[in-house]
């Protein structure tokens, strides 16, 4: 099952009701108009939670971001199909506007979103390490430090806007006892907390329909469609970024070798890549023999490179299945039962457990 930190979703005015302001003191809606026309109605909320409600009535629609805070002790839940009218039905009660939930989720579409797995029982730092180290290509993959040291940010390297990708990995739990969580912890109760105790959270942003499409692998951004896609986007984004664990042993005898090998691995090992940056620096001296030592080590490379066992399977990792890929030494073997031991319950909003959603 897919699950989001935050959403942003479009749908239309005819689903959303301002109500009348009241002298409680509450934040409402705030009016931007031109000529006595209105432009937008505006409301927004930082703490405890973000919320945010964008009316364009030139446009006949309305945007609303939120985050999955808005189900205060549930928060470890996330947003999924199974969560999403108790967040609708949060904003409600909020008191400023009425939403037609029905409607809502009939014909809204999803516009941006912070696809989000939690892990537990990972060493981060170690982590940190293996990815850094495991990089596939330089050039079209960057992992540099988010906040402090140990939480990591790997972005893909593109212009084109609909392909790029930003994977946050960070420690959950020293984020909720950082200072700007304290009222979401004060509103929602101690215990969601202590919930985030030795999580690591995988948080993939996307930010455009396209990519959304992309990602989740689905043929429109409904957002029915949305919440029940059966993607892996984050194990498929770890995947296209990192090389495999091998073990390699190497005849290198020649310091040219060495040289050329460090620039094979630079390059992921992709001989056509290679020759590309090759045209370009020999321009019109390039000849195709320069290649052939290139070629040589990569068919040297290939002869004597053996997958071995992974560090990380991030196909356990990052989903809900059963692996039946052999551990190193002292990474765990994640079965269901581990994810049952391991994983943040879901609470299907009646205050009981279910595991329901875990597949073979």
């Amino acid at each position: 099952m897919i699950t989001f930190d935050k959403l942003k979703i479009v749908t239309s005015t005819d689903n959303v009701e301002v109500l009348p302001t009241t002298n409680d003191g509450k934040k409402g809606f705030v009016v931007t108009t031109n000529n006595d026309q209105i432009i937008s109605k505006k409301f927004r909320i930082t703490s405890p939670c973000l919320v945010e409600i964008v009316i364009s009535p030139i446009k006949d629609e309305v945007t609303i971001e939120f985050t999955a805070k808005l189900l205060k002790d549930n928060y470890p839940s996330l947003i999924s199909v199974h969560t999403i009218r108790h967040c609708l039905r949060a904003i409600n009660q909020i008191g400023v506007c009425s939403l037609d939930i029905d409607a809502i989720m009939e014909n809204a579409y999803v516009v941006k979103c912070d696809i989000t797995k939690d892990v537990v029982g990972i060493d981060l730092p170690n982590l940190k390490d293996y990815i850094a180290s495991h990089i596939c290509n330089y050039n079209q993959w960057t992992m540099r430090p988010m906040r402090n040291n140990d939480n990591i940010v790997l972005e893909k390297n593109v212009v084109t806007k609909r392909n790029k990708r930003r994977l946050s990995v960070y420690a959950k739990e020293a984020e909720m006892n950082k200072s700007t969580n304290k009222d979401f912890v004060e509103w929602a109760g101690n215990d969601v907390k202590y919930a985030f105790t030795g999580v690591t959270r995988f948080e993939l942003a996307v930010t455009t329909c396209a990519a959304i499409r992309s990602v989740l692998r689905i043929e429109n951004t409904n957002l029915t469609t949305v919440l029940n896609s059966t993607a892996e986007p984050i194990y498929t984004i770890l995947d296209e970024a990192l090389r495999p664990d091998t073990n390699y042993t190497s005849t290198i005898t020649k310091l040219s070798d060495f040289d050329k090998v460090t620039t094979m691995t630079y390059y992921g090992w992709d001989l056509e890549l290679i020759e590309k940056n090759a045209r370009i620096i020999y321009k019109e001296k390039y000849h195709k023999n320069k290649l052939l030592p290139y070629q040589r080590l990569l068919d040297e490379h290939n002869r004597n490179a053996i997958v071995p066992t992974p560090a990380y399977d991030f196909t356990t990792l990052c989903s809900f299945k059963t692996s039946t890929t052999t551990y190193a030494p002292a990474t765990p073997q994640i079965t269901q039962d581990y994810w049952r031991a391991h994983t943040l319950p879901f609470f299907d909003g009646d205050g009981k457990t279910d595991y329901d959603f875990i597949t073979e």
